[in-house]
């Protein structure tokens, strides 16, 4: 009989530990998401928004403009596909940034994380980083790049979107 009343907290163990583990796994799954948007939401209710022109940055350069000062993006290879080494450029025109960074993120899906630092490229007004798109099983899938730099305590970002597979 004793036997018996020892086994109970064992078959509760079990339970509380698969209850646990889908409580974090939906915390991860819905809850990283959740507080990357947030983020971003209030990193652009500060940020200067520079206006995007027409473009395509799977084929070509993207601009966008604000006042006096430009920016203007290319990625290659193009065309832009899923798990192949990307490398971004970045111009600016009529500011002097101190960090650049260049988000890669799905339009209609989450697609992780995929943030890349671009460096400044010395003596010039250009930044390079290196990067991939991840693979989407969906075939051809709409991406926003989303560029962000800081420049005299002021941070500025514009984003272009464009399409992938």
């Amino acid at each position: 009989m004793h036997d018996q009343d020892s086994s109970k907290p064992r078959q509760i163990t079990p339970v509380l530990f698969v209850f646990a583990l889908v409580v974090i796994l939906g915390g991860l799954i819905f809850g990283v998401p959740y507080y990357q948007n947030s983020q971003q939401e209030l990193r652009d209710k500060s940020a200067v928004f520079l206006n995007p022109l027409p473009c395509d940055l799977s084929t070509g350069d993207c601009v966008a403009l604000r006042g006096d000062i430009s920016m203007r993006l290319s990625i290659t290879p193009q065309p832009l596909a899923s798990l192949q080494a990307l490398t971004a450029r970045l111009t600016l025109e009529g500011i002097q940034a101190e960090e650049a960074l260049l988000e890669l993120e799905g339009v209609d899906m989450y697609m992780g994380l995929n943030q890349t630092r671009l460096d400044a490229i010395p003596s010039s007004r250009h930044w390079q980083g290196e990067t991939e798109l991840a693979v989407c099983t969906t075939g051809s899938m709409r991406w926003r790049a989303r560029v962000t730099f800081l420049a005299d305590g002021q941070i500025y970002t514009s984003h272009f979107e464009f399409d992938a597979q």
